[in-house]
């Protein structure tokens, strides 16, 4: 009973509908509050809360064998935009007007939303107004910025929640390695008549076996969001991360993945063995690593495809796009900005007066002139 009163609430139809989502007290529209965790109505005011439960990883197999049911086409569609190429996934009730990443008004739907359905989301904690303010401490730390962006007032096109996707990856690992691995020491020898010291190495052979378990082993699956700005807009908690619910998405939209599930594991791969290899060395007194050799099985391989809350905005000056990002959770905020050019040559006549001014009075003490 508890479940259809809810239903009601949050949409006049079925799952997947593609009708307005409605509140059950006036019939406007509902969007997710971060500060409240609830849907709120946009008209009257009314409230209730998203009831969430947490996550759960699957079994790597469903990353390989991709059912037709467990798709996001029946309660999303995408629309892409075509001048930056970014995709972006929105309620089914709503439609996307201008694309987060550039601004462009150009967007097309497609009907297609290839490749599984998230299982797990951290909801966005920050509204629109903290991000702005994260946004605005930022920007005003930005010495060589242009005082106009310093002072820039974003319209609601202008800064966007948009959930990005990841995929993150719990495993035990069994491996056996063997290395050949060096230690410095330092000899005196005699050469040409002369006491010198010279570097030796005393080289060891290191063979063995190391476990060892990885958890929510995190790799981004967009590329609108370089690879560096989502590490800066690091951490994301997604180990506390809840099962994925439509009604999250209420008023913001998903950024689709354009690293498949496939990619997102073999680069997580590239990553444990990075660490394997530092894990095991580091048990060992050593300078320098002539081989490294190392088989890893995998083990009880879990997945999560889960959607990070991440605010995109964007800021054109002088006929140049600049993107910046806020975490949806925590506020860290990243991105590109212009630079203003009087106020480096400013800096730089500065430094060089400064210098200069040292030499000279430096020559007077040093009685040059």
């Amino acid at each position: 009973m508890a479940r259809q009163q809810h239903e009601e609430f949050i949409c006049n139809g079925t799952e997947g509908d593609e009708s307005q989502a409605q509140c059950h007290a006036c019939g406007a529209n509902v969007e997710f509050d971060p500060e409240t965790q609830s849907l709120n109505c946009q008209f009257c005011g009314a409230t209730k809360r998203v009831e969430v439960t947490r996550s759960q990883e699957l079994d790597i197999m469903a990353l390989f064998n991709v059912q037709s049911n467990n798709n996001w086409a029946n309660d999303a569609h995408v629309f892409e935009c075509q001048g930056c190429g970014a995709r972006e996934v929105v309620d089914r009730s709503e439609m996307a007007s201008v694309c987060a990443f550039c601004g462009k008004a150009v967007v097309v739907n497609s009907q297609a939303i290839p490749g599984i359905k998230p299982n797990a989301i951290i909801p966005f904690r920050l509204n629109k107004d903290a991000a702005l303010k994260c946004l605005c401490t930022w920007s005003k730390k930005k010495l060589y910025a242009p005082g106009k962006f310093k002072k820039m007032r974003l319209t609601d096109d202008e800064l966007q929640g948009v959930y990005t996707p990841a995929f993150s990856f719990d495993t035990f690992t069994r491996s056996f390695y063997r290395a050949r691995i060096g230690k410095h020491f330092w000899v005196t020898v005699r050469v040409g008549g002369k006491m010198v010291s010279q570097r030796r190495t005393q080289w060891t052979n290191i063979s063995g076996g190391f476990n060892a378990n990885f958890n929510e082993v995190l790799i981004h699956a967009t590329e609108d969001i370089s690879k560096k700005d989502s590490n800066k807009l690091a951490p994301f908690d997604t180990g506390n991360s809840v099962q994925y619910e439509k009604n999250f998405l209420r008023g913001f939209a998903a950024n689709h993945y354009k690293k498949d599930g496939r990619q997102c594991w073999d680069e997580a791969r590239g990553y444990i063995e990075s660490r394997l290899k530092k894990m095991i060395l580091s048990r060992y007194n050593y300078d320098v690593v002539e081989f490294f050799q190392a088989q890893t099985s995998y083990e009880n391989i879990k997945f999560k495809y889960v959607l990070l809350p991440v605010y995109v905005g964007h800021y054109h000056y002088k006929k140049k796009n600049y993107n910046f990002f806020v975490n949806g959770a925590n506020g860290r905020t990243v991105g590109r900005y212009p630079k203003s050019v009087p106020k480096i040559l400013l800096t730089v006549g500065l430094i060089v007066g400064a210098v200069a001014g040292a030499f000279v009075g430096f020559g007077f003490l040093a009685g040059w002139w």
